[in-house]
Parts: structure tokens; sequence; C-alpha cells
């Protein structure tokens, strides 16, 4: 059996319509596998009332973890579905479940009961012999074209805010990849640009640059003049450089980033220690700049160089 993500007691399966869900006898929540609360919402409306009817309890007590998911472990994120805003649901990225809350599928029901009147049955029309005709190919449908601030849902093609982790439209959970990488301090997609013939990610508001690990190793160890060349490249900074949050996340994978020196290899035995330190990420081993700490690098290990032929 399966455990409640908030309680953490074990719950009881039930069917509701031809949908099996589980459901905490503590707190009265209901868990959805992949698809079910899609099912039982086509299925008809009322039987979403009818599995929050099935238990009702006491608000749960917080947990010392994250809230699971009670299928593969998985942390639970927060989401609200677009179409019916103010009800913030739990999902599970890995297996796409849901869970709903005491209470918030009768919350669900009632925002989407006056969306959904019945349809009108068309009445009869006579209809003349049809005259045999080709069939036409079909044509396919128009593209869409994206704006930079959001990203199409590769399920059903609907557009989405760049924020959102779910589809507002068939509420499939979005892959990392599928969705622009965003400035952490702008919350701006990120653009693949070429900087003095290096590739780097930029923001386009606060002109910080990201580095994979590879291209920032070939000018740290072997190309140091692309430091100044880079940083020749770049738009003018802000007037007001927006700071980065203090529990940034790398735009790529999600981990938070922490804050690394950058030490430049110069010769055997000799390494530029900068002083500066940086927001990288631990995962990915992306590393982020601001052109103008780019050109204060190149200056310092500048000096550095000057320093060791003096000696």
């Amino acid at each position: 059996m399966k455990n409640c993500p908030c309680c953490d007691v074990e719950m009881s399966s039930a069917t509701v319509g031809q949908v099996e869900v589980e459901v905490c006898p503590q707190c009265g929540g209901v868990w959805f596998d992949h698809h079910e609360l899609t099912e039982l919402v086509q299925a008809g409306l009322h039987h979403l009332s009818a599995a929050d009817d099935i238990a009702h309890g006491q608000p749960p007590q917080p947990l010392p973890h994250p809230h699971r998911c009670p299928n593969c472990g998985t942390d639970l994120f927060l989401f609200e579905f677009k179409h019916t805003p103010g009800i913030r649901w739990r999902g599970c990225r890995t297996c796409k479940g849901i869970w709903a809350e005491d209470g918030q599928l009768t919350a669900l029901q009632q925002q989407l009961a006056p969306a959904r009147p019945p349809e009108p049955v068309p009445a009869a029309v006579p209809v003349s012999p049809a005259v045999p005709v080709a069939a036409a190919e079909p044509s396919p449908p128009p593209a869409k074209e994206v704006p930079a601030d959001k990203w199409a849902c590769p399920q059903c093609g609907e557009l989405n805010p760049l924020e959102s982790t779910v589809c507002w439209a068939c509420g499939e959970p979005i892959p990392p990849e599928a969705k622009p990488n965003l400035c952490p301090a702008c919350q701006v997609p990120l653009k693949t640009t070429g900087r003095a013939g290096m590739a780097v990610d930029a923001c386009s508001q606060c002109g910080r640059l990201w580095f994979t690990e590879e291209v920032l190793g070939e000018i740290l160890v072997r190309q140091h003049d692309k430091l100044a060349e880079i940083h020749a490249a770049s738009p003018p900074p802000p007037a007001s450089l927006p700071p980065l949050p203090e529990e940034a996340t790398c735009p790529y994978c999600g981990t938070r980033l922490w804050q690394q020196e950058i030490i430049i290899p110069v010769r055997e035995l000799y390494n530029y220690q900068s002083g500066m330190e940086v927001p990288m990420c631990p995962a990915c081993n992306r590393t982020c700049f601001t052109p103008e700490q780019l050109r204060e690098l190149y200056d310092g290990l500048g000096e550095y160089v000057r320093s060791l032929s003096e000696c």
C-alpha cells in the first residue's frame, strides 16, 4: 500500500466512477496516479465531490521532511492549473501523480462547472445525396509562434508562462529540457551567443554570462586574452545590476548555486588566486560572471604574471 504524503500513514484504495484512487483516512487527501484526475473530470464533474466525500480528516501536521510521492519517493512540488487559479496542488515530476488535499476536489468542481455547460443536441437536417469528390489532404495546423515570455508544452503545444511547471491545458509536467533557461536574477530566458569566438549564454537584461566547464576551462588554461575580448564584445552594464537571490538555483539543472573562488593556473607550481568568488553550479559545473568581472580577472592576472617575471 501507499503512504499519505502529508501524514505518512497508510492510505486505502477506493473506486470513484471507473477510477481507483488512494485516500488518506487521517487527513482526507486523495492521491491520483498519472492521468487519473483527468479521467475523473472527463467522466463527470460530480465525481470530484464524490471523491472528496470518501474521507474527511484533520489538517495534517507539518512533516520533518518534504512531502514525498507515495509511488517513487520524489519530493512533490506545488503548482496551479491556469484555468483554475487559486487551487494549489502537489505533483510528482517523476511519475506525474497529483495529490489533492481535503476539499480541493470540490473547489475544482465549483470552478469547472460554469465553464462546462451541457452541449445542445443539434437538430436533424435533411441531407441531399452526396456527390463523390476526391478527399482533400488535411492541411497541417499553423505552427504557433512562441513569445520570449512563454514556453510551448511538448505534449499539446499550448503556450504557458515561463514560471509554470505544469501545462495549464493538459496537466502534463514540463520536462526541464523543454523550458528555456532563465536568468536567476531577472527571470528572462538566457540566449546562446558568440563572444570573441566563444559560446556563452547571456542575459539580455543584466548582462550576466554563463560558461560551460569546457569553455571556461579553455579560457582560464589556454586563452587568457579571451577574458578581455569577451568583456569588450559585451554591451554596457545596466545602471543598477539586479542581485542574485540568496538561494539562487542553476538555470540549467535547478541545483542551488554556491560561491567558488576563481584560481587560474599560470605555470608549473604557480596559480593565480584571484580572491574573486562567482556563482557556480556544483552539479553541472556552469559558472556565471558579469563582463566587468572578466575584465577585473584579466587585469589581476596580468599583474600577477608581471610580478612573477620580476622575481
